[in-house]
C-alpha cells in the first residue's frame, strides 16, 4: 500500500496549522503527469502549489508544455540549478526566445516545502505580465529579462493539442525531471486569484495552507493526489485529468505541508561523492569510504517517543569486521563525515550484531542483519532509552513496557539526536529505505510511539518567537510585542552603515545607561542622549550610536524563553551566587563588568574554565578556572573575578526557539550543516581556535539564501560583505557556504548562538 492507513501518526493539536493537506505526489526524477487539452484559448491564469525539493543545486521542472509538436518549442517553469525560479518560452519556430524570466530566491531547503504562485496576465504590458509569489512574498525579477511583444498565444500553458506536462520538461535532449514532493496543485484559467486565496499567515507568523474556494475555469484543474490508482485525477470538476507516466501507487505519500516528514538530508556536509539519496531522500546509500559514512535525518528527534523502520535493500560486505553498516543515531555535534568510532555521540546497531555507543563501549552477541531485513528503531527521548527490532522481533526488552533497552543515551546527548545510517566499510556499500511514516510500515507501531513528522512534533512552548525575540530596523516604529516596563528587556543596537560602537541597553539598569560590547563593559551614562524606555519600546536620544541605518535586537526575559538578566555585586576572593529565572542550566551568557574590563562570553560547549572575550578580536579565548557556573535557578561568579558590579545576560536552549551549539570548519564551500529545530532569525558564530570576531547574520537583512551581509560585535565596523563569508539559513539549520576563516577554516571549531523566526513544527523553506 502507498498510504499509512494502518498506522496514522497521532496529530498533536497546536496553534493554527492551516487547512489540512492529506496527500502529495513524490516525483523521483523519472516520472511525470501529462494532459492534452482538446481546445484552448489564451486568457489570464494562475498556476500554484506546494513543493518540497529533494535535490539541491539541480534544475527541476514544475510544469512544461510543448508547442505544435516541435520539441524545442515549449514553455517551461521550474527551479534552475537550485538557485532561481525561471519561466522560459521558446516560440513555435523552436529558435526564437519570447520569454526568459528569473526571480531571486534560491530554494536549497530539502527539509520543508514552500508555496509558489505564478500569475500571468497577457493583457498587461510585457514587463507586468508575470508575477511570482513564494509564500506571501512577491519576488523581484532579476535583471536581463526577455519579454515577448508577440501575441497572447506565445505566453501560456493552455494551448490546444499540445501536451501539458507536470514534473518533466519538453525538450529534445533533456528532461530536467522534478525531484521532490508536489501537493495541492491548482491551475486557474481566466482568473487571477491572489496568493492569499491559497495560503495565509497564521497568528504565530507561519505561512500555512488555505483551501481554495474559487472557480478553476474550463481549462483549469486541481490535483490533490488523493487517489493512488488515479494519481493525476482532476478534482476541480472540469475533468482535466492527467495521465501518470512512471508513477505508481507508491508515489502517493502523506508527506505534505501539514504533515512534513523527516527524510535524509543531502545538505549535511561535506557531502562525500559516493553518498547517494534518492526516492524523495527516503532511500539512503552512504559513501563506503572510511570517514564518509553517515547520512542523517532532516529532523532532530524531539521530546517524546518515536518509531521508524529501515529496509536493507542492498549491501556488502556483512562480515565480522569492526567497520560494518550500522543503523541508529548521531548527535548533531558529530560531523557526518566522521568515521564510526572517531567521535562521541554515535549510537548504532551494527550488521554484525554489535551495539556500539561511542565512546561508551560495545555490546556484542545480538542478531546480525543483512539484505531484505527490516530494522525497527524506537526511542523514548525523555529517558534516553532506545530499542531495535529485526523483522518485528525486539532484540532486547520491550519499548511499550519501557524495559531492558538496547542502550540508554546519556542525558547531555539527547537534545541533538538525528536518525543515522552509517557505512564506512572500505569495500562495502549499503542502500536502505528509511521510513519515518510517510509510507506504510511493515510492523505495528508500539503503543505510545509516534512517527517522525511535524504533525507528531510537540507543540512548541513559544508558538511565535517574535513575542520573545524580535528585530527592528530604522523606521520601523511597530511597538514591541511586550511592554519593557513590565518585562525585563535587553536591546543591542548598531548603525549598520557607521563605524560607531555597539550599544547594549536593558531595563534592569534603566534609562540612559548603556555598555559597548566592542570596547569593554564599562557602563556608559548617556543620560537624555541615550535610550529611555516606554511601554512600546525604546526612545532613542541624540547619541551618534543610535542614529543612521540602525538595527536593534530585543530579548524579553522569561523562563519560557530561557532568558534572564541579573545584577551581581562581586567581591574578589569569594564566589558570588545570585538567583536567576531562565528556567534551567545556563548554556550561553554575556557577563558585563560595569566598572570596566573584558566582556566575557560563556558557552557550554567550551571546556571548563574557558571563556571568550567579546571585545577582543586578537585574543578571544581565555581560561579562568571556575569563573562561571550555574544551576537550574542560580548563577555563580567565581572567586577569581575582579571586584565590582556586573550585569549578566543568561540564556538556556529552548526547543524550537533557541540553541547554543558548535560546528567544525571544512575549508570548502560545502560547509558543515548545523542542525536546528527551527528556522533561525539571528545567527551568532565565533571561531574558538584563533583571532576572530563574534559575528552576526540576521535574516531580517536578507530574505533569500545565501545571506552575505554581516556585522561583527567585536568591532565597530559597519555592516559588510566578504568573499567567502556566506550562510544558508534553512527551516532546520544553517550551513556555511564560504571559505572565510571567520566562518569556515578547516579543522577549527565555531561556537554558535541562534534564535528562531519560526518553530520547526511550522517552518517553511526560506
Amino acid at each position: 500500500m502507498s498510504i499509512l492507513f494502518d498506522n496514522p501518526p497521532p496529530a498533536i493539536g497546536c496553534g493554527d496549522p492551516g487547512d489540512p493537506i492529506d496527500f502529495a505526489c513524490l516525483f523521483d526524477g523519472a516520472s511525470y503527469l501529462d494532459h492534452t487539452f482538446d481546445t484552448g484559448v489564451q486568457e489570464r491564469y494562475v498556476l500554484c502549489g506546494w513543493f518540497k525539493p529533494s535535490k539541491p543545486d539541480v534544475t527541476q521542472t514544475i510544469i512544461s508544455q510543448r508547442h505544435e509538436g516541435v520539441a524545442a518549442a515549449h514553455t517551461w517553469f521550474g527551479l534552475e540549478g537550485g538557485d532561481t525560479f525561471r519561466l522560459f518560452k521558446r516560440a513555435f519556430d523552436g529558435t526564437t526566445v519570447n520569454v526568459d524570466l528569473s526571480w531571486v530566491g534560491a530554494r536549497h531547503d530539502m527539509a520543508a516545502p514552500f508555496h509558489w504562485h505564478l500569475a500571468v496576465d497577457p493583457s498587461q504590458p510585457a514587463a507586468d505580465r508575470f508575477t511570482l509569489t513564494v509564500g506571501l512574498d512577491v519576488l523581484e525579477k532579476q535583471a536581463g529579462a526577455i519579454y515577448s511583444s508577440d501575441a497572447q498565444a506565445e505566453l501560456h500553458f493552455f494551448i490546444d493539442d499540445s501536451p501539458l506536462r507536470i514534473g518533466a520538461r519538453h525538450t529534445s535532449g533533456a528532461s530536467d525531471y522534478a525531484q521532490g514532493y508536489l501537493s495541492e496543485l491548482h491551475g486557474v484559467w481566466m482568473a487571477l486569484p491572489s496568493a492569499d486565496e491559497f495560503v495565509y499567515r497564521n497568528y504565530h507568523g507561519a505561512v500555512v495552507n488555505k483551501d481554495y474556494s474559487g472557480e478553476h475555469g474550463e481549462f483549469g484543474f486541481h490535483l490533490d493526489f488523493a487517489d493512488p490508482l488515479d494519481i493525476g485525477k482532476d478534482v476541480s470538476g472540469n475533468g482535466n485529468h492527467f495521465t501518470a507516466i512512471g508513477l505508481t501507487v507508491d508515489n502517493q505519500v502523506t508527506d505534505t505541508p501539514t504533515n512534513n516528514f523527516a527524510v535524509g538530508n543531502p545538505l549535511d556536509a561535506p557531502a562525500p561523492s559516493g553518498r547517494i539519496l534518492s526516492e524523495g531522500n527516503t532511500a539512503w546509500q552512504p559513501a563506503h569510504n572510511p570517514g564518509e559514512g553517515h547520512i542523517a535525518s532532516t529532523m532532530l528527534i524531539p521530546a517524546g517517543k518515536y518509531y521508524w523502520e529501515v529496509l536493507v535493500e542492498t549491501g556488502a560486505p556483512f562480515s565480522p569486521s569492526t567497520i560494518v553498516p550500522a543503523i541508529g543515531f548521531a548527535h548533531r555535534s558529530v560531523a557526518v563525515n566522521e568515521a564510526d568510532g572517531a567521535a562521541n555521540g554515535l549510537f548504532h546497531y551494527h550488521s554484525n550484531g554489535n551495539l556500539v555507543a561511542n565512546p561508551w563501549g560495545t555490546d556484542s552477541g545480538y542478531p546480525s542483519w543483512t539484505v531484505d531485513d527490516v530494522i525497527s528503531v524506537a526511542i523514548d527521548r525523555e529517558n534516553g532509552d532506545c530499542w531495535f527490532a529485526k523483522n518485528g522481533v525486539w532484540i532486547s526488552g520491550d519499548p511499550v513496557a519501557g524495559t531492558d533497552p538496547a542502550f540508554t543515551i546519556p542525558a547531555d546527548w539527547l537534545d541533538g539526536l538525528r536518525a543515522s545510517l552509517q557505512d564506512s566499510a572500505a569495500n562495502g556499500a549499503i542502500k536502505a529505505k528509511v521510513n519515518f511514516g510517510q509510507f506504510a510500515f511493515d510492523y505495528p507501531v508500539p503503543d505510545g510511539f509516534r512517527t517522525l513528522s511535524t504533525s507528531a512534533m510537540p507543540c512548541p512552548a513559544i508558538l511565535n518567537p517574535d513575542g520573545y525575540f524580535t528585530v527592528r530596523k530604522v523606521g520601523d516604529t511597530t511597538p514591541l510585542p511586550w511592554s519593557p516596563l513590565v518585562h525585563k528587556t535587553l536591546a543591542v543596537t548598531k548603525d549598520r552603515d557607521g563605524s560607531t560602537s555597539w550599544r547594549g541597553n536593558d531595563t534592569v539598569r534603566g534609562d540612559g545607561k548603556a555598555w559597548a560590547c566592542d570596547v569593554g563593559g564599562a557602563e556608559i551614562n548617556e543620560g537624555a542622549n541615550g535610550v529611555s524606555w516606554t511601554t512600546a519600546g525604546p526612545v532613542y536620544g541624540s547619541a551618534a550610536q543610535y542614529q543612521g541605518n540602525r538595527i536593534t535586537w530585543f530579548w524579553r526575559a522569561s523562563p519560557k524563553a530561557g532568558f534572564d538578566i541579573v545584577e551581581i555585586n562581586h567581591v574578589n576572593g569569594t564566589p558570588s551566587t545570585v538567583a536567576h529565572k531562565a528556567g534551567g542550566l545556563i548554556e550561553y551568557a554575556w557577563v558585563v563588568p560595569l566598572d570596566g574590563g573584558d566582556v566575557r562570553e560563556f558557552h557550554h560547549r567550551l571546556a571548563p574554565g574557558e571563556f571568550l572575550r567579546m571585545n577582543d578580536y586578537d585574543y578571544p579565548l581565555g581560561v579562568d578556572a571556575g569563573w562561571f557556573s550555574s544551576t537550574g535557578n542560580s548563577v555563580t561568579l567565581g572567586a577569581s573575578m575582579t571586584s565590582g558590579r556586573y550585569i549578566a545576560y543568561l540564556w538556556r536552549a529552548v526547543p524550537q526557539f533557541s540553541a547554543f551549539e558548535l560546528y567544525g570548519g571544512t575549508g570548502n564551500a560545502d560547509g558543515e550543516f548545523l542542525p536546528l529545530d527551527f528556522e533561525a532569525r539571528l545567527h551568532l558564530f565565533r571561531r574558538k581556535n584563533a583571532a576572530a570576531s563574534c559575528t552576526a547574520i540576521c535574516a531580517d537583512i536578507e530574505t533569500s539564501n545565501p545571506a552575505k551581509r554581516y556585522t561583527r560585535l567585536t568591532l565597530p565596523n559597519p555592516e559588510s560583505t566578504e568573499a567567502g563569508l556566506e550562510l544558508d539559513i534553512y527551516s532546520n539549520g544553517t550551513k556555511p557556504r564560504g571559505l572565510a576563516a571567520a566562518m569556515n577554516y578547516n579543522g577549527h571549531t565555531y561556537l554558535t548562538a541562534d534564535w528562531a523566526r519560526t518553530p520547526g513544527k511550522f517552518a517553511r523553506a526560506r
